[in-house]
């Protein structure tokens, strides 16, 4: 194989002598590191205050959700029956809802609810209240305890316990 030829290895390095003018063997004015101050100290830096977390007892949002059987709610697969006949209260979300007071006949107290339109109506142990199929449980004179029915996102049902307490001032009565 015969040798490459002389212009092959001189071309390279005529460009990169061209390149060299001097200019670049001297860092530019200014850029020199400046030499320390004897006994100079950096400043001290205040020590950031710790911040507590408060969310470590949520449940991870990443992970499914618990079955919730500790007591506050509990999960079923029959949903309550669709085809009784739907009593007033029904239409109406739970929050619009208010205890009037109670009454009590032949040994059984009823609850009279007054809606979101102000209309009161009696309320028996057994009936449903609300949108979510919220089902009386018990009556006293201090509130109705009733038990809602919500979706658990995996197709069945969970039971969460309510109360709606006696109204504390007196509502007004809509004209």
């Amino acid at each position: 194989m015969a040798a490459a030829p002389a212009w092959r290895i001189a071309l390279p390095l005529v460009w990169l002598a061209g390149c060299s003018d001097g200019a670049m063997q001297a860092p530019p004015q200014g850029a020199e590191a400046a030499p320390a101050a004897a006994g100079a100290v950096l400043p001290a830096f205040a020590e950031p205050a710790p911040v507590g977390y408060s969310g470590g007892a949520l449940r991870d949002p990443f992970q499914p959700a618990p079955s919730l059987r500790d007591g506050v709610a509990q999960a079923t697969q029959r949903p309550p029956a669709a085809q009784r006949r739907k009593h007033p209260l029904e239409a109406f979300p739970i929050e619009q809802l208010h205890m009037a007071g109670t009454l009590h006949r032949r040994g059984a107290s009823v609850a009279l609810v007054r809606d979101g339109n102000g209309l009161v109506h009696q309320v028996s142990t057994g009936d449903y209240l609300g949108k979510n199929s919220g089902r009386v449980r018990a009556i006293d004179e201090a509130g109705v305890e009733l038990v809602e029915h919500l979706s658990d996102g995996a197709g069945g049902q969970v039971e969460r316990p309510r109360r709606l307490a006696i109204a504390a001032a007196p509502l007004q009565v809509p004209e």
